[in-house]
């Protein structure tokens, strides 16, 4: 990423943005999850909600760790992304509502970690109307993030469940 204004450079931006929301396109598929893991309504709603509350701690604890432990922006960038990779994959090979749940903990640290710098290095590496511009097309991404990932998880849901 030597040079900020290349698309390669903002696209790179843009597209730590587009997955943050993702955890929310399991909504769609409650219902499928409850009979298949035999839980009640309220244990199949946490695994929509227990990302949040981790992005939240995680959102505060990310630049803590990075000065704790002297990791640079991309480090922990690339550390909440494959965390988050990693957490994501997990359900497709369990069925152990603790075990996902847990997942899905996991899932929300790792959007933590990389949440906010993906903001924070925006406002870095842009000034002005390039700023500006940068922090709206984040915006968007996250919004067609979700969009996608919505899509997607209702095709799922159609053909295979």
């Amino acid at each position: 990423m030597n040079n900020k204004n290349s698309m390669v450079t903002k696209l790179a931006f843009l597209s730590v943005s587009f997955m943050v929301t993702s955890a929310y396109a399991i909504q769609g598929s409650l219902p499928q999850l409850k009979a298949a893991l035999g839980i009640s309504q309220p244990q199949s709603e946490y695994l929509v909600t227990t990302p949040s509350f981790a992005v939240m701690i995680f959102v505060v604890l990310s630049p803590l760790l990075q000065q704790w432990f002297n990791i640079s922006d991309k480090k922990i960038i690339m550390a909440g992304v494959t965390i988050v990779g990693i957490a994501g994959l997990v359900p497709m090979f369990v069925d152990n509502y603790t075990v996902i749940l847990i997942s899905r903990l996991f899932l929300g640290a790792g959007y933590g970690l990389y949440n906010s710098q993906a903001i924070s290095l925006i406002s870095v590496w842009y000034q002005g109307e390039t700023r500006a511009q940068m922090l709206g097309w984040r915006a968007a991404a996250e919004q067609i993030g979700q969009a996608c990932t919505l899509a997607v998880a209702g095709l799922l849901l159609n053909y295979a469940g």
